[in-house]
């Protein structure tokens, strides 16, 4: 009787009683049909019609029916009792209503039941113990609904085989009750689900959208370890923040997620720790934060905690004293970049596996001073047998290096972090072949020398960088140079003639950028930092 448009249905006690199946569906009905005497009545099809309320009476003379779909109605709530008396059924077909709430005790007396669909409702909650007493239920399909919070007790026998959560809008869940007989597919993809602390290969979590951080180390690791038996696809597990890792694969994380902590956490610095529950690891970054001392470091409980602190490009000039507790707290000290000239204070080091000291004002150290694992020391004015401590012709407040005493073909001009507001003077050294290196970098220098500066036909390497220049106006002959660093300067804008040299840095300055430029920086094999250049 469907596609008949009836908008109601009467029936005789002879007409129908012994039909075993009732198909109704696609019609005009606002209330399920008042028929006699359906005693044999299995598979009963109401979908697609009008109906807008159900009661328990509506069945009463249907007990003994085993499939009833009430699919594409208009259905907005359910009585509490309305199943209570089909006592044989075995599939309910609901989807496609607009119903917001399921009862608490909704499907208790249906001890048969095993199918349950209701997608696309309106739901937002479901009661945690709605189907803990249905042991038979293989599947139960709760997709493209509203709900946010998923708290469910399953019984201890359940058969359950597969949960569809699928296109919600949850957050967090809790499945209590993984005796399952059947080790059942949950699916959970579609949702706004950002953390999971989850080892089960039966739930899909697929687009989400994952938070990645420390909170989810375990997860990562347990999908790494079982990618041969997951039963969904492990591609589709992706990271939505933070920013770094957008668009990142899960499977693909190489290294622990890190979760950020504010806790005991330096004024200016940034803190990360590798477990909220427990932690094993705390990096402190410090790194361009105008300091010039070193930060308070306070204990995080145990000692077999590992601390990283990164104190990276400051303008730190001294250590802590010998008895700061910092030296017993640091496993991986990074002071590269900064004006340390001294290492006098660093005594006990043996808790320390990783130090990193380049590019600071050091012109000598005890070896002993340096027994770790790992160790940085490059750009560091520190005198070794390559080279000789020559006075003669440097300039006042730097320090200055040749190669060799009686045939000079190499001269090294340190001037980093002398407080510089000018060029220095530079004499010749003979030879027009003789490499003279200039490091200016770190002063407060804001204009070049005179375009007929002896300077420029005799340096073939100058270091520019972290001081106030704005223009390269005078730059006009750089055929001799072959290195320049140009960058953490004040330049909004250069001509490209200006920078034919074999190796040239320009990042951390204020770019006016525009195509042309953009074109030269992109195809350009000479700038070695392009990669960190902003506009």
């Amino acid at each position: 009787m469907l596609h008949n448009c009836l908008q109601s249905i009467t029936s005789s006690r002879n007409d129908i009683g012994h039909f075993e199946q009732l198909d109704f569906s696609f019609n005009k009905l606002t209330q399920i049909p008042k028929l006699s005497y359906l005693y044999e009545l299995s598979d009963y099809d109401l979908s697609h019609n009008n109906i807008e309320t159900v009661s328990k009476t509506d069945f009463d003379i249907t007990k003994d029916v085993k499939f009833l779909n009430l699919s594409h109605n208009h259905l907005r709530s359910l009585p509490r009792d309305v199943l209570n008396d089909l006592y044989w059924l075995r599939e309910l077909d609901l989807s496609r209503n607009f119903i917001s709430d399921l009862p608490e005790n909704f499907i208790d007396e249906n001890k048969k039941f095993e199918k349950f669909h209701m997608s696309y409702n309106e739901l937002t909650k479901l009661p945690k113990f709605i189907f803990s007493r249905s042991n038979k239920l293989e599947v139960i399909n709760l997709s493209h609904n509203r709900i946010k919070h998923v708290d469910l007790t399953f019984g201890s026998h359940s058969t359950l085989k597969v949960l569809r959560l699928d296109s919600n809008d949850i957050i967090e869940f809790n499945i209590d009750g993984y005796e399952f007989q059947n080790n059942p597919k949950i699916i959970l993809s579609h949702n706004n689900i950002f953390h999971v602390n989850l080892t089960q290969i039966h739930f899909d979590l697929s687009y989400n959208p994952f938070v990645c951080d420390c909170k989810l180390n375990k997860f990562v690791k347990y999908l790494k370890r079982s990618q041969t038996e997951l039963i969904f696809h492990d591609e589709n597990y992706i990271c939505s923040s933070p920013s770094n890792l957008n668009g990142t694969s899960l499977v693909s994380i190489d290294e622990n997620l890190s979760c950020n902590y504010s806790k005991n956490c330096p004024k200016s610095c940034h803190c990360t720790i590798d477990d909220i529950d427990n932690i094993a690891f705390v990096s402190i970054d410090c790194a361009n934060s105008n300091l010039t001392h070193f930060p308070n470091i306070a204990s995080y409980g145990s000692s077999s905690v590992d601390i990283q602190l990164d104190l990276s490009r400051n303008a730190i000039s001294s250590l802590p004293s010998k008895s700061h507790p910092m030296w017993t707290r640091i496993k991986k000290l990074d002071l590269s970049h900064n004006r340390i000239d001294s290492l006098e204070n660093m005594t006990d080091l043996s808790i320390l596996t990783t130090l990193y000291l380049n590019d600071n004002s050091f012109r000598e150290f005890d070896p002993r001073q340096l027994q770790v694992g790992r160790v940085k020391l490059a750009n560091n004015p520190i005198d070794d047998n390559l080279s000789c401590n020559y006075s003669k012709n440097c300039p006042k407040s730097c320090h200055c290096t040749i190669d060799d005493i009686d045939n000079i073909a190499f001269v090294s001009i340190d001037c980093a972090n002398s407080n510089l507001t000018h060029f220095p003077n530079i004499a010749s050294y003979g030879s027009s072949s003789v490499d003279i290196q200039l490091d200016l970098s770190r002063n407060a220098i804001s204009s070049l020398p005179s375009k007929s500066h002896p300077m420029w036909t005799r340096i073939k390497k100058l270091d520019l960088s972290h001081n106030r220049i704005d223009s390269l106006e005078n730059m006009t002959d750089l055929s001799i140079l072959t290195t320049l660093y140009l960058n953490d300067n004040s330049f909004r804008e250069f001509d490209p003639r200006q920078l034919q040299v074999g190796r040239v840095k320009l990042a951390n300055n204020p770019w006016e950028c525009n195509c042309e430029m953009s074109k030269l920086v992109l195809k350009s094999s000479s700038i070695e930092d392009k990669n960190r250049m902003t506009c």
